[in-house]
């Protein structure tokens, strides 16, 4: 089966292991990574996301120390 480039995956690392969190539509990058940002200004831990394509190829990356999404 091809794979969908048309779609992301979103993880997060909270405590050590990266975890799935959602598979979106890349049309919907700007919103997820605001809830991301949203996300790491309510937490008290060190959190860290990055989104995927769908070979899994790192495209961004949130997390310390500046906390600002990142390419790859």
């Amino acid at each position: 089966m091809d794979k969908d480039f048309t779609e992301m995956q979103l993880k997060l690392n909270s405590s050590g292991s990266w975890s799935n969190v959602l598979r979106c539509g890349v049309a919907r990058e700007q919103e997820v990574k605001a809830a991301c940002e949203t996300l790491v200004k309510a937490s008290i831990g060190r959190l860290k996301f990055k989104l995927l394509d769908a070979a899994g190829g790192e495209l961004a990356r949130l997390g310390p120390p500046h906390y600002r999404w990142e390419d790859a």
